[in-house]
């Protein structure tokens, strides 16, 4: 026999007496797959006096008893309905006290602070509503913020995203679980809870608001969706969710891919820079590229806040192009960095007073301890610092430990002091600094020497110099001066070592 119309719509609603049955029960076994409402910890709970806060409220509540939690609840008065806001207030007030829920209440002038803001109602009475869950959670030593999103709530967020042209990310739509932040309810049907809060007997508000098209997810919910299932006949809200827990799977997969080529590009990170493998960085797919430079933003600011795809191209587009040292502004002080070899995402300035100048008198121990390093000068004879080493052979150029003709140096103070006082520093560079590497032709400009050597800019400032004046001697780390090495002739030994300082070490 053929099942008859009047048999479907019985089994739809037995179907949704059963889930509405189990709704604590879904819950219960939601927040054990989530790791979350455990034992001996606490919630924070947005309530409005809506249908749903008090539904989700309630829930809560009752799981407590079993699962050992603690609730709190929340409540803003966004000042922006008169005496109907005043009034759902004293709900919610009435409402907890008769739950036994502790509850704070928050008045806020949402209109204004829009205005001030200059962003819409809406958007200013969610920053307002987080920014006050987040102190109490803080207050009381909650684990999590719990608001009553639920299936309605997830379609109309990923079609707005959807109109606004986000990509995979945007039209995954909310996470049940977004750091601090659980929703039970993302995947609950409208007319389940309707169904539970029915069963319960549970009082609530209607927010007369949601019937105001002026506000855009209204004009969604209202007007929108219904035309276009009425011209389609497609059931609107239940694609989207379909196609948003697709694209999470999707999503899920490229992230762990990404998170793989992140790790192995990454050649330097702090909290304030994320370098990458320039090379390697290039060769990666767009799309992967893209999810490195977000991970990096995030990494560095702590949300994807303010990045955008055109910044995201703008960076690919940097680290395609030849040459160094070019680089590209963004929001939060962000900046993109080409430096030979890497391509950084960085907040850090150039500092504006780094500059550091040390006159030594020998012996000396000079501490730099922005640079995390030691510096000790000692003069010895060339019999004594043979007995004592052996030979006076150069060392390697990379060591921290170098040798130098102080007859040589002494001559180079002499000659300096007939035009202006000049004696033995430790400086960084200075405009017109004259360096003749050890080893090479002839002389040439400090500047010069860092560009062969592919020093980033950034870099350079803090490379200590041990000179007289504009003569360089050593720049430390890299390499000697040819006019100042040790020879047969030699009588006396200037001895400088570098030591990394404890703190610094790694």
């Amino acid at each position: 026999m053929d099942t008859t119309i009047y048999e479907i719509w019985e089994s739809g609603k037995r179907n949704l007496v059963q889930r509405m049955r189990n709704l604590l029960e879904r819950i219960d076994l939601w927040a054990d797959k989530k790791h979350v409402l455990l034992p001996d910890t606490s919630v924070v709970v947005g309530v409005s006096g809506g249908a749903d806060s008090v539904c989700l409220l309630h829930v809560l509540r009752s799981l407590s008893k079993t699962r050992s939690f603690s609730v709190f609840a929340v409540h803003i008065n966004h000042m922006l309905r008169g005496t109907e806001s005043n009034d759902d207030e004293s709900f919610v007030r009435d409402l907890c006290s008769c739950w036994q829920i502790p509850l704070q209440v928050f008045r806020e002038d949402v209109g204004a602070f829009s205005k001030e803001r200059g962003c819409s109602v809406e958007e200013a009475g969610r920053i307002i509503r987080y920014n006050h869950f987040r102190h109490v959670m803080e207050e009381v030593g909650a684990s999590y913020i719990a608001v009553a999103h639920h299936e309605a709530d997830q379609a109309e967020t990923v079609f707005l995203h959807l109109l606004r042209g986000s990509g995979i990310e945007g039209l995954c739509g909310m996470e049940e679980v977004s750091c601090n932040i659980i929703r039970p309810f993302l995947g609950i049907s409208q007319r389940e809870i309707e169904a539970y809060i029915q069963k319960n007997h549970l009082q609530y508000r209607t927010d007369s608001s949601n019937q105001d098209n002026s506000y855009i997810r209204n004009t969604v919910r209202n007007e929108l969706f219904p035309l276009i299932q009425a011209k389609t006949g497609y059931p609107v809200a239940a694609s989207l969710i379909r196609a948003s827990r697709l694209l999470k799977t999707d999503r899920d997969y490229l992230c762990q891919a990404a998170d793989k080529h992140y790790h192995a590009l990454v050649v330097e990170r702090d909290k304030n820079t994320v370098a990458f493998k320039r090379q390697s960085f290039n060769a990666l797919h767009p799309s992967m590229a893209g999810r490195c430079i977000r991970m990096a933003w995030e990494e560095i600011t702590g949300s994807m806040a303010g990045l955008e795809e055109k910044h995201i191209a703008a960076v690919m587009k940097l680290s395609d192009r030849k040459g160094s040292g070019k680089s590209i502004a963004f929001p939060k002080g962000i900046r993109a960095v080409v430096e030979y070899e890497r391509l950084l995402i960085t907040r850090k300035r150039r500092e504006e007073n780094t500059s550091f100048f040390f006159p030594v008198c020998i012996p000396s121990s000079v501490e730099l301890h922005d640079l995390g390093v030691c510096i000790d000068m000692s003069l010895h004879s060339t019999d004594d610092y043979k007995s004592c080493f052996g030979s006076i052979e150069k060392p390697e150029e990379r060591k921290l430990h170098q040798i130098f003709d102080y007859d040589k140096i002494r001559e180079g103070i002499n000659k300096a002091e007939m035009r202006h006082n000049a004696s033995l520093v430790i400086r960084n560079r200075l405009p017109g600094d004259i360096f003749f590497p050890f080893n090479s032709p002839g002389s040439k400009k400090l500047k010069e020497f860092f560009i062969d050597q592919k020093i980033p800019r950034n870099e350079r400032e803090r490379i200590p110099l041990l000179a007289v004046n504009n003569d360089i001697i050593w720049v430390i780390g890299l390499r000697t001066a040819e006019n100042y090495c040790v020879c047969e002739n030699t009588g006396t030994v200037l001895s400088v070592r570098v030591t990394v300082m404890e703190e610094h070490a790694t």
